[in-house]
């Protein structure tokens, strides 16, 4: 799998791929910060992920990247330093942008996953709509006699099977 974008943190790596994003810290750093073995390399797929807070780093102060899943949102502080990546205050704009760009490309990909997935619901619920409709008319042909009881169990079966 082809990664899209990687941001170097103090503690790690935030990779970002297609459908997920990876902390790593499966480095020096990693250990040098006391991350634990299974802490070092987190997976989070963009259609799991509630919510990410985002500092850019600046003059001023570090940057992060904090990863909510459902499941963790009220977590302690240690789960919440497990998904967070802090990225290094810069003097120069054109790192910062880069790690700006990055975030736009999280929140993209993000944001492409929720609605294709909502797309996915609505198109199921309009089919499911449609074939009720279908049944419903069906049985009221039936019930004014235009219809056999054979052809009705066939378009029912056709309707049904879709």
């Amino acid at each position: 799998m082809n990664e899209l974008a990687k941001v170097v943190g103090l503690d790690g790596n935030l990779l970002v791929f297609h459908d997920h994003l990876v902390i790593d810290r499966n480095n020096v750093s990693g250990f040098l910060s006391g991350f634990k073995h299974k802490d070092r390399l987190k997976y989070y797929y963009f259609s799991d992920i509630s919510r990410i807070d985002y500092r850019k780093p600046g003059i001023m102060g570090n940057g992060y990247f904090t990863i909510y899943m459902p499941y963790s949102e009220a977590n302690s502080t240690e789960d919440k330093k497990v998904n967070t990546i802090t990225v290094e205050s810069t003097f120069f704009k054109k790192k910062s942008a880069k790690v700006h760009a990055v975030y736009e490309l999280i929140m993209q990909k993000m944001k492409s996953t929720k609605t294709s997935d909502t797309t996915h619901i609505n198109v199921t619920k309009q089919a499911y709509s449609s074939r009720l409709d279908e049944l419903q008319k069906l049985g009221e042909l039936k019930a004014s006699g235009v219809l056999t009881q054979e052809e009705f169990e066939k378009e029912k079966q056709r309707i049904l099977n879709g």
